[in-house]
Order: structure tokens, then sequence, then C-alpha cells
């Protein structure tokens, strides 16, 4: 994504855990937003960004995205003097119930301005029965074709999309992953 001069350099993620790809994008410029409902993941990224230098274009706030009333405080205050914004989820969708997902992904239609961007990545149904190389937390897998389905319902248009193997192996892991881009 970092090569991708059509995505907004305001960045949003939502789930951002120790902040490992909110401190890619930041690094290279953008202006980012991390929500995670952790605070010891919060403050340790946050401590992390002061360290390297960057905290005035990384920011790390604790939310719990289930509360769609604080979601939306969240997205409008990571808006950047009204630019467009790119909400941004990876590794997260599949960590949360369909329920949350819903009231999430309407909040972020809800607030979607023109020029905004939604990213995801998570695994579908088609790695349910690979093994896995940290098991035993909860994991929920879904089609890309039904996420696709449900975002095109909010009012978005998917206009780049990968499903398959290959998009981010981790030692003997290669989930199959659904990856998009969505306006």
């Amino acid at each position: 994504m970092l090569d991708r001069s059509d995505l907004p350099t305001t960045i949003l993620e939502l789930g951002c855990g120790d902040g490992r790809d909110a401190f890619t994008f930041a690094q290279s410029g953008r202006n980012v937003t991390g929500l995670d409902r952790s605070h010891i993941g919060v403050d340790h990224a946050g401590r992390k960004a002061e360290r390297a230098g960057i905290a005035d274009r990384l920011r790390f706030r604790t939310c719990d995205v289930s509360d769609t009333a604080a979601l939306a405080t969240e997205i409008t205050s990571a808006r950047e003097d009204d630019k467009p914004l790119l909400t941004y989820m990876r590794f997260f969708l599949h960590s949360i119930t369909a329920e949350v997902q819903a009231g999430l992904l309407n909040t972020v239609a809800e607030h979607a301005r023109p020029g905004d961007h939604l990213a995801v990545e998570f695994r579908t149904d088609k790695d349910e029965a690979n093994a896995k190389v940290h098991g035993g937390h909860y994991r929920r897998y879904q089609s890309a074709a039904a996420f696709r389905d449900q975002i095109t319902a909010l009012g978005y248009t998917v206009i780049d999309e990968t499903e398959g193997t290959g998009l981010s192996p981790y030692g003997d892991e290669d989930p199959e992953l659904y990856r998009a881009i969505a306006i």
C-alpha cells in the first residue's frame, strides 16, 4: 500500500495492536492514528513513537470499536484539516464478532466523506481448516464475497481486491486472505 499514490495520507488504523503497520505508515511520512482496546499495547506503541521521534504524526488511542459512539468520535478526531481518510484494518476483522463488525462498518460508512478509502485484510473461510502458528485464540472466518456484499450495501465500491495465499506468509503458515481497497 505504501506505493499507492491514490490513497489518502491520513490513516486511521483500527485494531492496531502494537502498532507495527502504523509505524510503517508514519515512517513513510503519513499521519496515522492507531486505535486498539488494549491500554497496554497503546501505551507501549505511544512510547515507542516518542522514542522514534515521530509522535507528531503517529498517535495511539484506546478505543473499543464495539462502542460505536466512541468510534465515531475517534474517526472525527483522526481527520487532519478535513483531508480524506484511509480507514485501515489488517488481521483485525477476523478477531471480532460479526455483530461488532457490522456496527464498526456502519459507523465508518456513516462518517465517510468524499475521497475516503477503506482497506482491509482478513482470514477467509477458506483458511479455517489450515494449521495456525498461533492457535488457541478466537478467529472468525468469513467469505470474501459476503464481505464485499456487506460493504457494497453500505455504499462502498471495491477498487482493488485479492483473495488467496502468498499475501502474508508467517513462518510455515501461509493463510488464505482477502485484501481489498474500497471507496
